[in-house]
């Protein structure tokens, strides 16, 4: 249920604002590449952690860059949707600083 409400989230606000597009993809992306960090890090001190904690019965057992490939795709999701959830509140603009 939540992946399909930020889901929508995304589809409500990029319909109203275009300009969002690329701030929401950096930080989805950002966000993919902070969690692959914190992974690989847990992965160092504990080795097979992740194999020992999901339960891939139920999603697929795809990891890659250290993250199962579902948890990528929320970071990803929730990540983005954060990062533009004030502009799309307050109705600002982002503006360039270069």
């Amino acid at each position: 249920m939540g992946t399909q409400a930020v889901i929508l989230f995304y589809i409500f606000v990029l319909n109203k604002r275009i300009d969002l597009i690329k701030p929401a993809l950096f930080t989805g992306l950002l966000t993919v590449v902070g969690a692959s960090f914190v992974y690989t890090m847990m992965n160092f001190l504990t080795p097979g952690w992740i194999e020992e904690f999901w339960y891939f019965k139920n999603v697929p057992h795809i990891i890659l860059l250290n993250v199962p490939i579902d948890d990528i795709c929320w970071y990803f999701l929730v990540g983005g949707s954060l990062g533009i959830y004030y502009e799309f509140w307050t109705q600002t603009k982002i503006e360039s600083h270069s």
